[in-house]
């Protein structure tokens, strides 16, 4: 009884077909013939598919004594069948029955074979060069060739072989995810540190974060993290996410509710790993229950969309103090400084209907501005005197540029007055800015010295005013005058002390009178300013007229830095003299000598010496007197 037998289909679309012939008597089931063996005759010519899918391959009539998952019963002779194959390019799907076989007339189940090398990928390429079809040869997905060539196609970045770095970089870009470097950095602030939990998300612009992710560092979980956001540290956490683009925001916030628990985040910079692309979102402000604003969650956006928009609006909340006659009837004026000396113009605070700058009120206004940046230093608050009561007591200015509404900077005042009859008589206040409103930036001291000439007629009855003018900024206008005393006179030194931001390195100053009074015209010899908190003098030599009729006609001129004080401070370099050091506790005074250059450009071009006790003391020491 012929007795057909099912190959299920491979990637190569050969399809056999095992005919056995068996006696009437014998019980049979369906089985998994091998293939037979090829014989020693060299391989047959290649032929097209057409001839191939037609070709029959005979084979003589062979014994089988043993077939895969069979056995007959003891007492039944062996059975000689004869086996044809037969090659087709049908697949192995398009014969009747399924991949499986049909169940046979006899009504025996089929049996599930454990293994079938013709279903086997990794034998497909060895049967089709077998068996001659080689014209069209179908690879196996899993099994490469080992060409070069080919090694280098199967790797993204064209290599023949690929680190395990590159691998997994590879996997992540083709599933779309990225990994985010997130560096943190904690303020300067003795008590900035936090232990709270802390969670991020970002958002850019194909997209954003499904939920807030906890910054847990390498090696720590997130139910046991044992380490804790210290001040001035910079710890850096790696986030896994889909590409998210070009990053516009990154929300940050703790669940700390105690006072211990709040922290003075300066910036957070993330980096794609991929890309290697960064943002930086720079923060400057506290994120507690019981410090700053008391906000534990913030909004922050990269400082290059800041920086990079020339244009902002800002909003300005001024608040009077609450004292008799604080308020005023004035127009008032703000001008916002930032970093690298930029500064917006003077812009009027002024809004529709009457009751601004009443006692005790908060007036908020918006103003269209250029951007001075993401970092506001310090404002400039003044009015022009007009009005029925033009004295003005301010308490604090609250600014926030809205590029980044979640910063807010603080001008704390004091309750200062800005009027001509109080105080230091000007009409505008220098006042420097911080994110945290508790901790202001003290303002600097500089004491200046005036030298009036001793020419007839130096002195001057008009009012003297100054700027002093550094590298991070300006003093402004301030008038010279101390109460109850005539200043300015012939050949004399008044001396003032004038309170303001620190102004960095100072450059330059500019002075000058109203012409107001009897004589008006002044002779100036020199101004001298020291900053006493750093205790260096800056000379100003000047030697000449204030009068519009005496030399050229100024009041007003720009003084700089004395010739040997400029190079000096251009060149780095100083002539010491000596140096003497007393121990304090025996009395004794050790003098060593110098009397040479430390300069790059001068004497010997050292910086740095060697410095010994003088001949006298060293002769003492040695014998002991």
């Amino acid at each position: 009884m012929p007795v057909a037998y099912n190959v299920p289909s491979c990637s190569i679309g050969v399809a056999m077909a095992l005919k056995c012939d068996t006696g009437p008597q014998e019980k049979f089931d369906s089985y998994w013939v091998k293939p037979p063996p090829v014989p020693s005759a060299p391989p047959p010519p290649r032929k097209s598919h057409s001839e191939a899918a037609r070709c029959h391959i005979n084979r003589p009539t062979q014994s089988v004594n043993r077939l895969s998952n069979h056995s007959s019963p003891s007492d039944s002779p062996p059975v000689r069948r004869s086996v044809s194959v037969v090659l087709s390019r049908k697949s192995f799907g398009d014969v009747s029955g399924g991949c499986f076989g049909a169940r046979p007339s006899s009504a025996h189940l089929c049996r599930m074979p454990e293994y079938n090398p013709f279903g086997d990928p990794h034998l497909i390429d060895y049967f089709a060069r077998k068996y001659g079809i080689v014209e069209e040869t179908v690879r196996s997905p899993i099994i490469r060739r080992s060409s070069p060539a080919r090694k280098a196609r199967d790797y993204p970045d064209g290599s023949a072989r690929s680190s395990p770095a590159k691998k997994k970089k590879a996997q992540q870009q083709k599933s779309g995810k990225v990994t985010y470097k997130m560096t943190v950095e904690t303020g300067p602030q003795s008590n900035a540190g936090t232990k709270a939990n802390v969670y991020v998300r970002l958002k850019g612009k194909e997209g954003k974060m499904p939920s807030f992710r906890q910054l847990v560092p390498k090696g720590k979980t997130a139910k046991n993290q044992n380490f804790k956001f210290t001040p001035l540290s910079k710890i850096a956490f790696t986030l896994k996410s889909k590409d998210l683009g070009e990053l516009e925001s990154l929300q940050i916030e703790h669940d700390g509710v105690e006072k211990a628990d709040g922290w003075f985040l300066k910036e957070v910079v993330v980096k794609n790993v991929q890309t290697e692309q960064k943002w930086r979102f720079p923060c400057d402000n506290w994120l507690s229950l019981h410090d700053g604003d008391f906000q534990t969650r913030r909004r922050l956006k990269p400082a290059s969309s800041v920086l990079h928009s020339k244009r902002t609006e800002y909003e300005i909340a001024v608040y009077t103090a609450d004292k008799m006659g604080a308020g005023t009837d004035a127009n008032v004026f703000v001008t916002i400084y930032g970093e690298g000396g930029s500064c917006t113009p003077r812009l009027q605070l002024k809004r529709s209907g009457k009751g601004t700058f009443e006692r005790g009120r908060c007036d908020t206004f918006r103003v269209p501005s250029l951007n001075v940046g993401h970092t506001i230093t310090k404002i400039k608050l003044e009015h022009d005197n007009s009005g029925f009561g033009p004295a003005w007591c301010v308490d604090k200015v609250v600014i926030t540029n809205l590029l980044v509404p979640e910063v807010k900077w603080f001008a704390m005042c004091g309750d200062v007055w800005i009027d001509q009859s109080k105080g230091d008589k000007a009409l505008f206040k220098i006042i420097p800015c911080s994110t945290d409103p508790t901790r202001v930036q003290r303002p600097s001291k500089y004491v200046v010295r005036v030298y009036t000439g001793s020419k007839r007629g130096a002195g001057t009855d008009a009012n003297v005013s100054i700027n002093i003018v550094g590298t991070l900024g300006e003093t402004g206008e301030r008038n010279l005058d101390t109460p109850g005393r005539d200043d300015f006179k012939s050949g004399g030194e008044d001396e003032f002390v004038i309170e303001a931001p620190s102004v960095g390195e100072i450059q330059r100053i500019r002075i000058g009178h109203d012409n107001s009074g009897i004589g008006p015209g002044w002779f100036l010899d020199k101004v001298t300013v020291e900053d006493v908190e750093s205790g260096r003098v800056a000379e100003f030599p000047c030697r000449r007229w204030f009068s519009k009729t005496e030399d050229d006609g100024k009041i007003q001129r720009d003084l700089y830095l004395s010739d040997q004080l400029a190079a000096e401070a251009a060149l780095g370099g100083e002539f010491l003299d000596k140096v003497t050091v007393e121990d304090v506790e025996s009395g004794r005074v050790a003098e060593f000598p110098c009397r040479r250059w430390f300069s790059k450009t001068e004497d010997d071009g050292k910086i740095q010496r060697d410095l010994y006790l003088s001949d006298q003391l060293a002769a003492e020491a040695a014998l002991g007197g």
